[in-house]
């Protein structure tokens, strides 16, 4: 049996099924995804019909309950919900979203304590949002989006071995447009690999990173954007997240599952003018020699690309963000950079 796993998808924008020829961009990925059992996307985009009441954030994001005709149409019949935006509309939100997933036969997972087992391939599901994505709403008490805690992460992992299970961790971690994952990442994805073979699936950079195979376990970093449509900021009609070559690629992982034994294989994709199509782009291995070089380009990385950021604010940009939000809002990247460290970073070996 064969099933694969896509990166960050959003349904709104240009792949909205307000677009008249959605289908069409979307035909060679649905002919290509038609041959798989089981197809499972990190959904980013809530189904909220009502656009109110958004989380205090720079981008709120959602997208029209009639979107879920695309995931159908692409054969997606499994989601991973943990990340940083299914939150954006709140708890009225995501329970909208997950109406709509199961009236439509789509299972989920990663919020609200909820795993997958795949009895047929012998897998078992589970989500985790980081801290360092400065989400909102994440819990480690089944409430709402599970919180990447290590310790919780290694007992679930465990469990699901004892049972006999091949993991599939599905992370929600790292930095917006750096392609090289942190090496907290590179550690935790590692140490799981000490305990038992596994799949890792990672998701949020938005960009592809490398992957890595250790012994019989599969590692990859980040997918990158399978469909994810430019950001607006409501106070100034700026874009605030916008689309680049490097975000336009994408990565398809797939496993091809016979009894015990598992295969991997990798698809680039892009998303063009017209169609999501295949690409050419190399998709790299990891490599991680020297942690003292690694961190030190990365760095580098990740200075290129606030400076990139930075270079679109003006004094419109600076006014349209003096308020009381703002404040609330830098109080809670404090709160989600001490949680990172008090249930994950801090428990690293």
């Amino acid at each position: 049996m064969k099933i694969a796993f896509l990166g960050d998808t959003a349904l709104f924008g240009k792949y909205s099924i307000e677009n008249e020829s959605v289908y069409k961009y979307f035909q060679e990925m649905s002919i290509y995804l038609a041959d798989f059992d089981y197809v499972v996307a990190n959904l980013e985009a809530p189904f909220a019909r009502t656009l109110s009441n958004g989380a205090n954030k720079s981008a709120n994001i959602s997208s029209n309950p009639k979107n879920i005709e695309i995931l159908k149409y692409l054969n997606v019949n499994i989601v991973c919900l943990a990340n940083n935006h299914i939150l954006d509309f709140g708890l009225d939100g995501l329970n909208e979203t997950i109406k709509t997933l199961e009236s439509n036969g789509i299972d989920w997972f990663g919020v609200y304590g909820r795993d997958i087992v795949i009895s047929k391939l012998n897998l078992a599901l589970h989500g985790y949002c980081s801290y360092n994505t400065n989400p909102i709403g994440l819990s480690s008490t089944n409430s709402g989006v599970a919180s990447l805690d290590y310790e919780k992460v290694i007992e679930k992992f465990c469990e699901y071995k004892k049972l006999g299970l091949v993991n599939v961790v599905c992370n929600h971690s790292g930095i917006e447009n750096v392609t090289t994952p942190s090496v907290d990442d590179i550690v935790f994805a590692r140490n799981l690999s000490k305990i038992d073979d596994y799949i890792y699936i990672g998701h949020h950079p938005h960009v592809m990173q490398p992957i890595e195979t250790i012994n019989g376990s599969y590692i990859s970093y980040s997918l990158g954007n399978f469909c994810f449509d430019e950001i607006y900021d409501a106070r100034t009609n700026d874009v605030l997240v916008c689309q680049s070559e490097e975000n336009k690629v994408g990565l398809i992982k797939t496993f091809f599952i016979d009894g015990t034994s598992i295969s991997s294989g990798e698809r680039a994709i892009y998303q063009g003018v017209d169609s999501l199509g295949f690409s050419k782009t190399p998709i790299n291995e990891l490599k991680f020699d020297d942690v003292t070089t690694y961190n030190e380009n990365r760095v580098r990385e990740i200075v290129d690309s606030i400076k990139s950021r930075n270079s679109r604010r003006d004094f419109r940009w600076l006014i349209a963000r003096i308020s009381p939000y703002t404040f609330i809002r830098v109080i809670t990247r404090r709160y989600n950079s001490y949680m990172y460290k008090k249930v994950f970073s801090s428990k690293l070996r």
